[in-house]
């Protein structure tokens, strides 16, 4: 199913590099908006906020495995909800279920009208689909959290997986770093 997910995306996904997976990622957000990126879930202030448009300046960023789907008021503040300017992008996840499983459960949805914005590859048990955070993002928040996707993924300000960022595993999993990837795209969906 995650294959069919690939085929069906609006916009091509396969053989992109690392660099062009976290432009189209990092440009779901306005040129203007203040986002934060990080390396770790744990570093919550200035340099990891930095304007899109600075971002995209400055690609690949070579420690940016996280992003979350807000834009901020302060460079100052950190990811509290407080610093929250404005909440973009709902994102869907769920690592208890296949991959495969939580694919066809998005394409069923985007049936019944749920605007897939962008599924990102955790790079490990997990994939994540964003969808814009409008008058029908409540609908799907209740409908995916009563299908047992997590609460937390769903939060403002909840750190989650930068396409085209390094997953890197602990030492005692003995595991090769893997690129987070970019496996489908709408860029139709963009609205600021």
């Amino acid at each position: 199913m995650v294959a069919d997910l690939i085929k069906s995306s609006p916009d091509p996904v396969e053989n992109l590099s690392p660099e062009d997976m976290m432009r189209f990622h990092i440009s779901l957000f306005h040129p203007d908006d203040l986002i934060w990126i990080s390396k770790h879930y744990f570093h919550v202030t200035y340099p990891f906020f930095n304007k899109t448009s600075l971002w995209l300046k400055n690609l690949p960023i070579n420690y940016g495995t996280y992003i979350t789907g807000s834009s901020y008021k302060s460079k100052n503040g950190s990811r509290k909800p407080i610093n929250v300017k404005k909440n973009r992008y709902i994102v869907l996840e769920h690592d208890k279920i296949s991959k495969d499983k939580v694919a066809q459960i998005f394409m069923d949805s985007q049936k019944k009208g749920m605007k897939l914005v962008a599924v990102i590859d955790s790079g490990n048990k997990s994939i994540h689909g964003w969808i814009p955070n409008d008058d029908e993002a409540d609908y799907w928040r209740k409908y995916y959290s009563i299908h047992g996707f997590c609460l937390s993924a769903m939060k403002d300000n909840q750190a989650v997986r930068l396409a085209g960022g390094t997953r890197y595993f602990k030492e005692e999993e003995n595991r090769s770093p893997v690129i987070q990837k970019l496996l489908y795209s709408d860029k139709s969906l963009i609205k600021y």
